[in-house]
């Protein structure tokens, strides 16, 4: 019942914010935008979801450790078929949804499972911190903006700063409480990978080298999507204004960040494109995790088929 009235309300907040951008831009303009975009930057901004996955599986294998010596493959098939959840899910929570898959296809010890999730959430906003400071240096925008988004990093690089290097098992009150809800377990373990990452630094380089490349990708598909509705934008401001959005769309108000994440993009890029284009590209970045879950979907099939004849046969 809790879950229903938390999904209503998301469902409600995103229509409204969906309502509020759509009535406020022209939409005659609108629809003639999508109806004159570029089909060859089409081609190649969809040719890019392929590979996205490819890297994220890498990734995650290296981040679970030797003892997880499972298959690429295998380690695919949970990453996608866990990906299906985002779709609904804030925040890309869903990903969580792999400690289940995992139960079959790699180990009923979650912990690791778990925990490797969180390692891959923190190294994302990390890099996306690090990659779009960087790419402010190089463009000019309002001093207004450019403030926030420094006050905003630097807020992120403190939290992930605590929570990499302080020892909360020295307190007590969050023992308890992790012991109150049974996820002890979940809390040594977390302990334990840190130490792993904190004392192995070709560890640790592997991972965050490959979430740069990752999000690079992203970013770069991203501006395939400027491209797309015949757009001058340079690679420079999309890369460095774009990652604000994107965290903004992870704030947990709305379905899969949509509306919240749309209007991050209208303002942001408000003195360089009309808000009708910015509409559709926001239509775009939301189709991520449309097109995310379908290329999922198959995995997830794969799985619920496999449990249900496990089921039968016992």
């Amino acid at each position: 019942m809790k879950k229903t009235i938390q999904r209503t309300v998301a469902l409600v907040i995103t229509v409204v914010f969906l309502y509020f951008i759509y009535s406020r831009i022209d939409l005659h303009l609108f629809y003639k935008n999508l109806t004159n975009i570029n089909l060859t930057y089409l081609f190649w901004a969809l040719s890019l979801f392929p590979i996205i996955p490819i890297i994220k599986t890498y990734r995650w294998r290296i981040i679970l450790g030797s003892d997880y010596n499972s298959s690429y493959f295998t380690v695919l098939k949970v990453l996608m078929a866990g990906s299906v959840f985002n779709l609904f899910a804030p925040s890309k929570l869903g990903d969580f949804s792999r400690v289940y898959f995992c139960k079959k296809e790699l180990s009923r010890d979650t912990k690791r499972i778990f925990n490797s999730v969180i390692v891959e959430k923190l190294c994302d906003v990390l890099a996306l911190c690090l990659i779009c400071l960087i790419s402010l240096y190089f463009v000019e925008v309002k001093y207004s903006i450019k403030f926030s988004i420094l006050i905003f990093s630097l807020i992120l690089f403190s939290v992930i700063f605590l929570i990499t290097t302080l020892d909360f098992h020295k307190f007590k009150l969050l023992n308890d409480l992790f012991q109150k809800v049974k996820l002890i377990e979940i809390f040594d373990d977390a302990r334990k990978l840190k130490k792993e990452i904190k004392h192995n630094k070709v560890f640790f380089s592997m991972i965050f080298g490959i979430t740069i490349l990752y999000w690079y990708i992203v970013l770069f598909q991203i501006y395939l999507f400027f491209l797309i509705f015949n757009l001058n934008a340079s690679l420079i401001l999309v890369v460095s204004l774009v990652p604000v959005a994107l965290f903004i769309g992870m704030i947990p108000i709305t379905i899969s960040g949509i509306g919240t994440r749309d209007l991050a993009l209208i303002f942001l890029f408000s003195g360089y494109f009309p808000s009708e284009i910015m509409a559709g590209i926001g239509i775009l970045c939301s189709s991520r995790y449309l097109v995310s879950c379908l290329m999922g979907l198959p995995f997830f099939l794969m799985h619920y088929f496999t449990e249900s004849n496990y089921q039968e046969n016992n």
